[in-house]
C-alpha cells in the first residue's frame, strides 16, 4: 500500500484513551491518529509490534468506546500504532462518527 493510500483517511484527533494487554486496560494515552481500521496511541509505556492491545476511549457522546486490535510498529518513548481486529458493525459506526467529529469543517 503507497503512504499516500495509508494516511488518506486518517484524522488527527487528541482523544484519551486507556489501554493495556487485558480488557480492563490499565495504561492510559492519546489517540492522535484515527482511520477506520487503526489509530496511533501516544504514551512513553512500551508495546511490542504484533502483541495484541486493547484500546477504550470515552467517547463525545459520554459512552465508552472498546476496541481490540495489533500493534502494528512501535516508536519508543512516543506511542505505536493499532490495527483494529474483528470490528462489529456497532465498532464501525462509532469509529465513523468519531471521525465525523474530529473531521475539520469542510472536507
Amino acid at each position: 500500500m503507497e503512504e499516500k493510500d495509508k494516511e488518506a483517511g486518517r484524522l488527527a484527533t487528541t482523544l484519551d484513551c486507556d489501554w493495556g494487554f487485558t480488557e480492563d486496560s490499565p495504561r492510559n494515552g492519546l489517540i492522535t491518529s484515527l482511520s477506520a481500521k487503526n489509530c496511533f496511541v501516544k504514551t512513553k509505556a512500551i508495546a511490542a509490534e504484533g502483541q495484541g492491545v486493547f484500546v477504550k476511549c470515552w467517547l463525545p457522546s459520554e459512552r465508552w468506546l472498546s476496541l481490540h486490535g495489533t500493534v502494528t510498529y512501535c516508536i519508543q518513548r512516543v506511542g505505536f500504532g493499532v490495527n483494529f481486529d474483528n470490528l462489529t458493525d456497532e465498532h464501525r459506526r462509532m469509529i465513523e462518527l468519531l471521525m465525523d467529529y474530529y473531521r475539520p469543517e469542510g472536507v
